[in-house]
């Protein structure tokens, strides 16, 4: 027997018995945001051991404007923004590369939001992202509109770049306070989980040079465990001075499988000697490249070797035709994956590799090995070997030759974090250089990068970062304090210096000898408030 109060019906329940209400005439609130900055920066250089000369002094006042247009559509708009990077760059191996070095965006505002731009292209193709952020350098202005409708996603990004009409040092700069004018807009149509088509455009004018590209791209699933992709960018660039257009085509396709037991992929690209994309991170044109990727997964029985969880045999075959050459470079991989407990793994391979430089081949063999593991919750550490032949890309001259070298390079690196509050993160590489054939050493680099982070509470913490590069004779240290009281209402106070190998003699430097001297610092303020209405 049951009772209740109040009484419910027969065949109904608590469920049935809800008063309805209806609201009328509700508002949504006004979603706008407005982040006022100020950003203060006092530069130096030593001009000589007891003189430092008095560089720009910046005074920076800015603005922001976040709205909420509908609850899945955000606006935003910069006038005289601080772009500036709060962490410097981890210093990276920038001798004897043939293609740039790759640094990833770290500016907020080029951060949030920022996957709706994401355009399908083959995995370590020469076209490595066709939006880079990093090639807007110092934004006088800039806006971005990102959202979604239903099934469509979208984005719309505009910056002024101030860079390029920097006054030069040495000699007039003839467009010295004009600015780059960059646009980017993306939309993609979802047509099932894995299934989109989507659009590209992106441009930029800067006096009289005009780089203008637009592409499409397909994603979708072949089978359960399958997907592809297709995409296709077309460029039109025209220089008004020159009075010459050039075009360009650049195209991908990818296929991938992957499942328990195995994965592997297959991709393809082809990009024109003309295409140019002046928004994109491009290492080089008018060629063909593909590459294959097999890679099985075995696991071993738990019960009888419970700290190896995978095994994984890799295989990669790689090609790439010049085509004003009509040269084939050539490259093979074969390696073992292990993967353990504690988030450990190991690998070691073997490569062989066919490279044409200034049109002649040389064969890169080389043999290496990685790992890392996670002792403790506190504690994790990483490491890679390498041995082999390497090319030494000079201009192909008498002063300058191209040669094979041999190359011995290794890395170490930690994180350290006791607890909450510390987080203490080491990372050193070195790398030998040698003439193979006559075995004189040509250089030797080593590059190490620290940081110490303490986080006081959840408002405030400090950092110290130490990088240095062995090569260029340089360190650089930054200190940095920062307390956070909500999101978007900061205070950073840093200082930064470099520190040059040097010797003052007879009233001028010598790099490269003597010891470290300060040589140039920096005293960093800025404060931002956030106000939503």
């Amino acid at each position: 027997m049951s009772g209740s109060f109040p009484e419910i019906k027969p065949g109904e329940g608590l469920f049935n018995i809800n008063a309805t209400v209806i609201f009328k005439d509700l508002k949504s609130p006004l979603n706008l945001e407005v982040l006022p900055s100020f950003t203060y920066c006092d530069n130096s250089s030593r001009e000589t051991i007891d003189y430092w000369k008095k560089g720009d002094v910046e005074n920076n006042f800015g603005v922001s404007v976040k709205y909420g247009i509908t609850s899945s559509i955000t606006a935003e708009a910069t006038i005289n923004p601080d772009f500036s990077q709060v962490e410097s760059d981890a210093f990276q191996v920038e001798v004897n590369q043939r293609y740039p070095v790759f640094y990833s965006e770290k500016r907020p505002f080029f951060m949030e939001g920022m996957d709706i731009f994401d355009f399908n292209i083959i995995s370590h193709g020469m076209l490595m992202t066709p939006v880079h952020t990093r090639r807007i350098v110092d934004p006088e202005w800039g806006s971005k509109i990102t959202g979604s409708l239903g099934s469509t996603s979208f984005g719309i990004l505009a910056a002024g770049d101030e860079f390029p009409g920097y006054e030069w040092e040495d000699e007039k700069n003839p467009n010295e306070g004009k600015n780059a004018n960059f646009g980017i807009a993306r939309v993609k149509y979802s047509v099932g989980r894995d299934n989109y088509i989507g659009a590209i455009y992106s441009g930029r004018e800067f006096a009289g040079l005009s780089n203008h590209v637009v592409g499409s791209d397909i994603q979708f699933r072949v089978l359960k465990n399958a997907n592809s992709s297709v995409s296709v960018l077309y460029s039109n660039t025209d220089d008004a001075d020159k009075g010459v257009v050039t075009r360009g085509a650049d195209l991908n396709w990818w296929y991938s499988y992957n499942s328990r037991s195995l994965s592997y992929s297959a991709a393809f690209e082809h990009i024109d000697k003309d295409f140019q994309m002046e928004t994109s991170f491009l290492m080089r044109t008018n060629l063909n490249r593909g590459w294959i990727w097999i890679g099985p997964r075995f696991y071993p029985d738990a019960k009888k070797v419970s700290w190896l969880k995978r095994i994984t045999p890799e295989f990669i075959a790689a090609s790439l035709h010049d085509i004003e050459t009509d040269q084939i470079d050539q490259y093979y991989y074969v390696g073992i994956n292990l993967n353990f407990t504690k988030q450990g793994s190991f690998s070691c391979n073997y490569e062989w590799d066919k490279e044409f430089w200034h049109k002649l081949a040389y064969q890169q063999n080389s043999m290496g090995a990685e790992g890392g593991l996670q002792i403790t919750k506190w504690f994790r550490f990483g490491g890679f070997f390498s041995h082999g032949g390497k090319i030494y890309y000079g201009e192909d001259s008498e002063d300058d030759p191209s040669y094979l070298g041999s190359s011995v390079s290794g890395g170490f690196n930690f994180t350290f974090q006791p607890n909450e509050k510390l987080n203490q993160y080491f990372q050193i590489y070195h790398q030998n250089f040698s003439n193979k054939e006559t075995g004189e050493n040509v250089y030797k680099i080593t590059i190490v990068n620290f940081r110490n982070t303490y986080q006081f509470n959840k408002y405030l913490f400090v950092r110290a970062t130490i990088r240095y590069d062995s090569y260029n004779e340089k360190m650089l240290t930054d200190f940095l304090t920062s307390f956070t009281f909500i999101p978007g209402t900061v205070v950073h106070l840093g200082y930064g210096s470099i520190y040059n190998k040097n010797k003052w003699q007879q009233n001028e430097w010598l790099p490269g000898q003597g010891k470290y001297y300060e040589m140039q610092r920096s005293l960093f303020f800025k404060a931002s408030y956030l106000h939503r209405f």
